[in-house]
């Protein structure tokens, strides 16, 4: 008697850290990760482990980067590990409808320059797609699209170098 009442109850417990993990939803070439909204675009749950990995191939420059895009805008991701933050320009901003945030001051290699952070901002890294993510405005120096992918995006990931082969998974 007591038999049939572990297994149900093991059966629960193994099931809830499922249940815990945030669900992401693809609308087409968009995502989301509100319910509401993917019953009303009828967007697919994302499960698979290819839209949780992110497999980058160093480039001929010997730098790792990534296509993604950036509250729904193209992007062109660069990996820096020593950022802080994921960093934007004030053009790419503007184009993915980024407004508001705290005023800050980035510290960059060519010096101090003002800029602002934003909290909450959706990013699609290759095929995977991180909510909640820290982003600095007030990159300068390179093309509109480019974008540093720093810790507050890289942080939800575990990340391994093997060779030309940078793998982001998507933690747990």
């Amino acid at each position: 008697m007591k038999i049939d009442l572990l297994i149900p109850l093991l059966a629960i417990l193994v099931a809830i850290p499922v249940w815990a993990q945030e669900r992401i939803y693809r609308c087409g070439t968009e995502y989301t990760n509100t319910v509401t909204e993917s019953q009303a675009k009828n967007c697919k749950l994302i499960s698979s482990d290819s839209e949780r990995e992110v497999i980058i191939q160093r480039g001929k420059n010997g730098h790792f980067q990534v296509s993604g895009k950036v509250n729904g805008q193209a992007a062109l991701f660069l990996v820096d590990t020593g950022a802080s933050f994921v960093s934007i320009s004030n053009e790419l901003a503007t184009a993915a409808k980024i407004v508001g945030g705290e005023p800050i001051t980035l510290q960059t290699a060519n010096g101090s320059r003002a800029g602002r952070l934003v909290r909450n901002v959706s990013i699609v890294v290759g095929n995977v797609m991180l909510t909640s993510v820290a982003v600095s405005v007030g990159l300068a120096g390179g093309a509109v699209d480019e974008v540093l992918l720093g810790q507050s995006a890289l942080s939800k990931f575990e990340m391994s170098v093997v060779g030309n082969k940078m793998v982001l998974r998507r933690a747990h």
